[in-house]
């Protein structure tokens, strides 16, 4: 683990500007508008204690995970579906293997033979259908990884995702039945695959940008 040095200025421009996120709340004080630059330096802590996000980085943290912070909510879905895919596949889990687009399916599939995940929390009952179930499971996955691995970050990341679908995640954070992982060679395994997920998930969208800029040139 690392301090604060090992973080890009990207990463701690983000990290000091939570309210710019997709689903963050409209937390000013007295119903005004977002105030400018100082006046929000100023309220950051505020902010961050009405929103239940803490203000400060963690003693303690993986450098590793500050990648995530450049998804955007739609990126951050495919991700969580992928790695969900992952655990499926390690499972042998046809069925929800089946929920999966057939290149998604077939990466998952060749990604999981070089990495034995192991799940940290016990499955929680889908609130959705289809890849939602995905989505859901993986970010329940996400929320207990970050937990150990970058405390805080999860916080930020969930200002990401849509407020119905974190109400359908067991307690929005660390599962309740979570299954410990102790060894540093799994947690940072974790974390790659994680990494993995993200790196494919910003290749998918910029590959379908790209096919929608040449149907209209």
């Amino acid at each position: 683990m690392s301090g604060a040095p090992r973080l890009s200025s990207g990463f701690l421009d983000w990290w000091l500007a939570p309210w710019q996120l997709a689903h963050a709340p409209a937390l000013w004080p007295n119903g005004a508008g977002e105030p400018g630059p100082l006046a929000r330096r100023h309220g950051y802590r505020m902010w961050c204690d009405a929103a239940g996000v803490p203000a400060d980085l963690p003693e303690r943290f993986e450098p590793v995970w500050q990648g995530l912070a450049a998804l955007d909510s739609t990126a951050l879905d495919e991700a969580a579906c992928l790695y969900a895919g992952l655990l499926a596949a390690r499972a042998h889990d046809a069925g929800q293997l089946a929920l999966l687009p057939l290149a998604q399916r077939r990466w998952c599939m060749s990604v999981a033979q070089t990495q034995p995940l192991v799940a940290l929390s016990a499955p929680v009952q889908p609130g959705h259908a289809g890849q939602d179930a995905l989505v859901q499971r993986g970010l329940a996955e996400l929320a207990r990884a970050l937990a150990d691995g970058f405390p805080g970050l999860w916080p930020r990341l969930r200002l990401l995702v849509p407020p119905g679908r974190l109400l359908s995640l067991a307690g929005d954070g660390p599962g309740t039945a979570q299954i410990p992982v102790t060894a540093p060679a799994a947690l940072a395994r974790v974390s790659r695959c994680w990494s993995l997920c993200a790196a494919h998930a910003g290749a998918s969208r910029a590959r379908l940008a790209e096919a929608a800029c040449a149907h209209f040139a």
